[in-house]
């Protein structure tokens, strides 16, 4: 299982990067905000989800972001690839196990 979800997670960094070779998309609207969201939600799946400093790190990151993306700061493209950011993070988070406290 957490073979597929490596394979998955590399399949959507691999879109990110090859898509707007043969698109309209800018590589430097769509790489950075997906960097940075993968490793924010990253550090937040690693302080633990049931950590108030991870609900702090959620409510820091979403609240701009909703803020810049209702005054039109924020393209649609950009917004997607925040989004596959995520999902790449909890791919990285459950793919290597680090889900399981052992010590």
């Amino acid at each position: 299982m957490k073979k597929l979800l490596a394979i998955i997670g590399y399949l959507i960094f691999s879109a990110i990067v090859i898509t707007p070779f043969y698109t309209g998309l800018s590589l430097l609207k769509v790489l950075p905000s997906f960097m940075i969201s993968t490793f924010w939600f990253l550090m937040v799946l690693m302080a633990g989800i049931n950590n108030r400093l991870s609900w702090a790190l959620i409510l820091l990151y979403f609240i701009p972001l909703a803020i810049l993306f209702s005054y039109g700061y924020i393209e649609p493209q950009t917004l997607g690839s925040m989004i596959l950011g995520i999902i790449w993070a909890i791919l990285i988070y459950f793919s290597n196990e680090m889900h399981l406290d052992e010590y």
